[in-house]
């Protein structure tokens, strides 16, 4: 609920937000890696996990 009222607070007085789309990104990124050290059964890092959903087709991961 505080996420809400920032973010409609950010929008009506300019005020910045806490986090941005980068943010909310690279959080995805993470979750990616992730997920599939989970499904490999083996560390992933960010950029391998990148490249590896590159490489598939969308909605594979």
């Amino acid at each position: 609920m505080d996420e809400t009222r920032m973010f409609v607070r950010s929008v009506l007085h300019g005020e910045p937000l806490a986090v941005d789309g980068n943010d909310g990104m690279q959080a995805e990124r993470i979750a990616l890696a992730a997920k599939l050290s989970l499904h490999l059964g083996r560390p992933v890092k960010i950029a391998e996990a990148l490249e590896l959903a590159a490489a598939q087709p969308a909605g594979t991961f």
